[in-house]
This record gives C-alpha cells, structure tokens and sequence, in this order.
C-alpha cells in the first residue's frame, strides 16, 4: 500500500507541485478566492475591513495576472497558485528577471504607495524624526536626471556637499526642507493628502529619503552589516517601529556614498510559513508568495536586482523588519545569507 503514495510523492516533485511545508507557491492574485484569502491573513495581521476591500479592489481593477504565453517557463498552476519545487526553481523559471517585467503594463500603484495603505493600520510611525534632524544624515539626491530638486542649502550661501560619479548629495538642513522636496516626488499624486496620516508619511520619509554614509571614502569598504547596523541606528533615532505581525522586507542599495530602499514587500508569517504580499513594480502585477523561511525571501527578492547591482557597481542587500537577510556584492557576484536569516515566525 505504501508504494503508490511513493510513487504520488515523487511524482509532484516532479512537475515542481509543493507538498505540505515544503516548496513555494505563487499566485497573481487574479480569483476571488486568492484575493479573499490574501485579504483575510492582512486583517488577521492588523489591517482593518475597509482597508483590505480597498486593496482587493485595487488588485481586481489591475489586471494582476500576465498571460499564460508570457509566462513559458512556468509549470501549470493548480486552484489559482503556481507551484514550485523551491525558491531555486522559481528564480530559475524567472531568468534573472524580477515579476514586475511580467503582465500587461498598466499605471497603477508602486510597491510603497500599495504597500503603505496596509501599513497605515498596524502602527507604523517615526514620531522623532524631525529631532535633531541635522544628525541623522539626509541628502537630496541630484543628477542630470534629477534635476528638479532644490532645497534651502544653496539660498543660504553653503557650499558643502557630496559628490561622487557625477552624483550630487545636497544634505537637508531642515525636515521642513525634506516634506517639501519629496512631496515634489510623491505628492503629486496625491496620496500623502488623502490616504495616509503624519505618523506614516514620517515612516515613509524615513525609510525612502537617501541616507549619506558619511564615513567612508568608498563604498567598497562598506559591508551589508555595517551599513545595515548604521541605517538601524538612524531609524531608531526617528522612532521608526517595525509592525510585529505585518512585516516589512525591503531592498536596500547604494548611490554612490549614499544609500536607499528600492523594493518593499509586505510578509505575513501564517501556520510556520511566510506569505509574502507585493506590487512588483508601477506597471508590473500584484502577487503573493508563501515561502518557508525567511532567507526564501531575502533569495527571492535580491535575485532580481543581480543586474542591477552588477550594472552600476553597487552592493545591495535585503532586510525584514530588524533582521539582515542577505546580500548582493558585485565584486564578488554572489549572495551571502546572513546568520539570522532563518528567524522563526513571531509567536512560535
């Protein structure tokens, strides 16, 4: 009796289906039933009803799932998931591309205006952020390409600031400087007016403004360690709080001496996995991701930004909540999981 079980076993293996802990599965949230549930764990986590219908119908008006021919590498999906063998297969069948290449390209939210509706419900804030403003090492980055940018460091008479690779670091004096360069960038669209109290645009300036590391000449000395045991150091002294049970992982990269988040993705740790809530990209689809362990996650999301990385010469790295996941040296073309990449879920 025990040898057709056996046989069913190593017969979803595979074709790449996941069995009970094991594998990765992922869905573009394009049914009812993966959205509803998807919305369930949000609330469970702290986001309140009309949050989570807001989010549902966001997703339902993007046409979040890509075509099956865009998709050629990936195995058939089953109750509206796509299963894989491991978070290696699934990187594999992507081809060093990161979700957000995928789909029908539509406007619609990034990943931080998506990600910071949920966020809004489970106390995230940086109440401190305007003390003692001038220490905790904000910049205005400019460039050719940038070139909108203009802050009250050049009407006063300064003459200092940061330049390397044809990159200008204007520091901010004020935070009054700050809102109003990055609403610039933001509130245009309105969002910071309409969606979102102080408490989490603070959060979001926070996390999303460049940071000027002001200690080293280059950053091929800089470690993922050292620059992440600096940007904790920073958040702290804005009272930036992590949530607990709607996690935040997020993609951190270098510009030359100074340093900012990319990619942020929502984690809800559920029954000893992770699932794992993003906007892929502007244009890109919604999708949800369970993965097992959190160094899944750090694998996941740093594999789309190798190129990126190896394009411009830059480390990135990959954090969730307090904790370093892994990192991407181009020097070196490899990641490197940290020791704390294997954080049990909360509560357990």
């Amino acid at each position: 009796m025990k040898k057709p079980v056996v046989a069913l076993v190593l017969a979803c293996l595979m074709c790449g289906c996941a069995t009970s802990g094991q594998g990765v599965r992922l869905t573009f949230l394009d049914t009812d039933e993966t959205r509803n549930d998807t919305m369930s764990l949000l609330r469970k986590a702290g986001c309140k009803e009309e949050t989570t219908q807001r989010l549902s119908n966001i997703i339902a008006h993007h046409r979040s799932a890509p075509m099956s021919e865009e998709l050629p590498l990936f195995p058939p999906k089953s109750d509206g998931y796509y299963h894989f063998a491991s978070v290696e297969e699934l990187i594999q069948r992507l081809n060093g591309k990161t979700l957000g290449h995928y789909g029908e390209p539509q406007p619609s939210l990034n990943c931080f205006l998506f990600s910071f509706l949920a966020l809004r419900d489970v106390g995230f804030s940086a109440s401190l952020i305007g003390e003692r403003f001038t220490e905790k090492f904000f910049v205005d980055i400019q460039s050719k390409t940038n070139s909108h940018a203009v802050t009250e460091w050049e009407k006063i008479g300064k003459t200092e600031d940061f330049r390397l690779n044809g990159i200008r670091a204007v520091p901010y004096l004020r935070l009054e400087d700050l809102r109003k360069n990055e609403f610039r960038r933001w509130g245009a669209k309105g969002w910071l007016n309409n969606a979102f109290t102080e408490d989490t645009v603070n959060a979001f300036y926070s996390m999303r403004t460049f940071r000027h590391f002001p200690e080293s000449p280059t950053t091929k000395q800089l470690t993922a360690k050292q620059l992440w045991s600096w940007k904790s150091e920073l958040y702290a002294k804005d009272g930036l709080i992590f949530p607990k049970r709607l996690q935040v992982a997020l993609f951190h990269y270098m510009c030359g001496q100074s340093t900012a988040i990319d990619h942020i993705v929502l984690v809800v740790p559920h029954n000893g996995r992770f699932v794992c809530v993003e906007k892929t990209s502007t244009y890109g689809p919604y999708v949800r991701i369970d993965f097992n362990t959190t160094k899944e996650i750090g694998q996941y999301i740093v594999s789309g930004y190798k190129e990126f990385c190896i394009k411009y010469k830059q480390l990135g790295f990959v954090t969730l909540n307090e904790k370093l996941l892994c990192d991407f040296d181009p020097t070196k073309k490899s990641t490197v999981p940290s020791n704390r990449a294997e954080a049990r879920p909360l509560g357990r």
